[in-house]
């Protein structure tokens, strides 16, 4: 892992805990939609206030990074979650593999909808950094 990389991740979950905080304080409970329910006007307001507050900042980094990056983030995700490619046992060069062949153009989405600010800690500290 480079210099620039392990900034990169320090960023990265630094981000995603000030937007989780946010949302947590907007919204205690998540929102959930009925649609059609009693509570409909309720949860679509809340829904837009979702979409006023602007773009994920935690993607917008996510997005600019190169695909070898890109990668390397999504297996320590992974890494650091502990189930599927990466449960106990699997290797961080395994789970890295296995991110650079299903790293596409989706990817910043997909990881940038998971818990950075808990999953990458977590890696870093399986890999002993």
């Amino acid at each position: 892992m480079t210099p620039h990389l392990r900034k990169t991740i320090d960023e990265l979950v630094r981000l995603d805990a000030q937007y989780q905080a946010e949302a947590t304080a907007r919204h205690p409970n998540g929102i959930t939609m009925s649609f059609g329910g009693k509570d409909t006007d309720k949860e679509l307001q809340q829904l837009a206030e979702v979409f006023k507050r602007g773009p994920n900042p935690t993607l917008q980094v996510l997005e600019g990074l190169p695909k070898y990056e890109l990668s390397y983030i999504m297996a320590l995700t992974w890494f650091g979650r502990g189930d599927g490619i990466a449960e106990p046992g699997a290797t961080f060069e395994s789970v890295l593999d296995y991110a650079r062949q299903q790293c596409d153009s989706r990817s910043a989405g997909y990881v940038a909808s998971k818990p950075l600010s808990k999953y990458l800690p977590a890696g870093l500290k399986r890999m002993g950094l």
